[in-house]
Protein backbone atom coordinates (compact mmCIF):
# COMPACT_ATOMS: atom_id res chain seq x y z
CA UNK A 1 0.00 0.00 0.00
CA UNK A 2 1.43 3.39 -0.95
CA UNK A 3 1.66 6.39 1.31
CA UNK A 4 -0.98 9.12 0.98
CA UNK A 5 -0.08 12.03 -1.31
CA UNK A 6 0.86 15.21 0.57
CA UNK A 7 0.44 17.38 -2.52
CA UNK A 8 -2.02 20.30 -2.53
CA UNK A 9 -2.53 22.60 -5.51
CA UNK A 10 -2.09 25.68 -3.31
CA UNK A 11 1.56 24.65 -2.87
CA UNK A 12 2.25 26.17 -6.31
CA UNK A 13 1.60 29.72 -5.12
CA UNK A 14 3.41 29.12 -1.83
CA UNK A 15 6.46 27.72 -3.64
CA UNK A 16 6.60 30.56 -6.16
CA UNK A 17 6.23 33.21 -3.46
CA UNK A 18 8.79 31.59 -1.18
CA UNK A 19 11.30 31.32 -4.01
CA UNK A 20 10.70 34.98 -4.91
CA UNK A 21 11.79 35.80 -1.37
CA UNK A 22 14.91 33.65 -1.74
CA UNK A 23 13.83 30.57 0.19
CA UNK A 24 16.07 27.52 -0.04
CA UNK A 25 14.67 24.07 -0.78
CA UNK A 26 14.97 23.22 2.91
CA UNK A 27 13.10 26.38 3.94
CA UNK A 28 10.39 25.62 1.39
CA UNK A 29 10.12 22.06 2.71
CA UNK A 30 9.75 23.41 6.24
CA UNK A 31 7.00 25.82 5.10
CA UNK A 32 5.08 23.01 3.40
CA UNK A 33 5.76 20.57 6.26
CA UNK A 34 7.38 17.99 4.00
CA UNK A 35 10.91 16.67 3.62
CA UNK A 36 13.38 18.25 1.24
CA UNK A 37 13.37 14.89 -0.57
CA UNK A 38 9.64 15.43 -1.24
CA UNK A 39 10.46 18.84 -2.75
CA UNK A 40 12.97 17.13 -5.04
CA UNK A 41 10.45 14.43 -5.98
CA UNK A 42 7.73 16.99 -6.74
CA UNK A 43 10.17 19.01 -8.82
CA UNK A 44 10.90 15.89 -10.89
CA UNK A 45 7.32 14.61 -11.17
CA UNK A 46 5.18 17.76 -11.28
CA UNK A 47 6.12 20.10 -14.12
CA UNK A 48 3.87 22.86 -12.78
CA UNK A 49 5.70 22.75 -9.44
CA UNK A 50 9.11 22.80 -11.12
CA UNK A 51 7.96 25.78 -13.19
CA UNK A 52 6.75 27.65 -10.08
CA UNK A 53 10.19 27.17 -8.50
CA UNK A 54 11.97 28.33 -11.65
CA UNK A 55 9.78 31.42 -12.07
CA UNK A 56 10.06 32.31 -8.39
CA UNK A 57 13.84 31.97 -8.36
CA UNK A 58 14.15 33.99 -11.59
CA UNK A 59 12.13 36.80 -10.03
CA UNK A 60 14.34 36.67 -6.93
CA UNK A 61 17.49 36.94 -9.04
CA UNK A 62 16.02 39.82 -11.07
CA UNK A 63 15.06 41.70 -7.90
CA UNK A 64 18.49 41.07 -6.42
CA UNK A 65 20.17 42.32 -9.61
CA UNK A 66 17.98 45.42 -9.61
CA UNK A 67 18.95 46.17 -6.01
CA UNK A 68 22.62 45.67 -6.85
CA UNK A 69 22.32 48.00 -9.85
CA UNK A 70 20.58 50.61 -7.71
CA UNK A 71 17.24 50.43 -9.49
Amino acid sequence: MSRPEKWKDEFLAVAKGACELGATDQELADMLKVSVRTIYNWRASKPEFANALIVGKEIAVTLEDDEYDGK
